[in-house]
């Protein structure tokens, strides 16, 4: 790990790094965080993320990752999202000789979240995104069961999506 910005301490970089195994089996290593709070923009460099099935190969590495939030909406039922862009994403996903993939259980479930009744209410998270925007992408699939086949490469270029809505239920 490198530099960190002025604006985010080491103390809360290092905490925020560490937070990541609550939310994925594997973990997270970055760069620098850049938050600035009168944009609303937050950026990670160097971002690089390891699943627990294959800790020794990363299975996604970007230059960047940006995020610009309005910070009115924080106040409000929904969030705002302005602009995300995903800066030369490289995606590296496998099956190891053993027929494993690397994004196996990637995701952690969460034990003892109650389930709701049918009398409880259900609130929606609303997050508005206005734009994202994806440059030079790149994902590679290798089955390593197969031998002597050639990683499979596609080079996805930029891609430009516009607004559009995401809602979930939230208890």
């Amino acid at each position: 790990m490198s530099s960190v910005s002025p604006c985010w301490p080491q103390g809360r970089y290092r905490t925020a790094i560490s937070q990541s195994s609550k939310f994925i089996n594997g973990h997270i290593e970055l760069k620098n965080i850049d938050l600035s709070v009168l944009t609303g923009r937050i950026e990670f460099d160097g971002l690089v993320v390891y699943s627990e099935a294959a800790p020794d190969a990363p299975l996604l590495r970007m230059q960047k990752l940006a995020v610009e939030i309005g910070w009115s909406s924080l106040f409000e039922d929904r969030i705002h999202v302005e602009d995300i862009l995903l800066d030369r994403p490289e995606i590296d996903l496998a099956i190891n000789a053993e027929g494993h993939l690397n994004w196996e259980n990637l995701s952690i479930e969460h034990e003892g979240v109650p389930e709701k009744t049918s009398s409880e209410e259900t609130s929606h998270l609303v997050v508005r995104i206005d734009g994202a925007s994806v440059r030079d992408a790149q994902l590679q699939f290798t089955d390593a069961q197969k031998g002597v086949l050639p990683p499979i490469t596609a080079k996805l270029g930029s891609i430009q999506i516009a607004g559009f809505d995401l809602v979930r239920e939230a208890s």
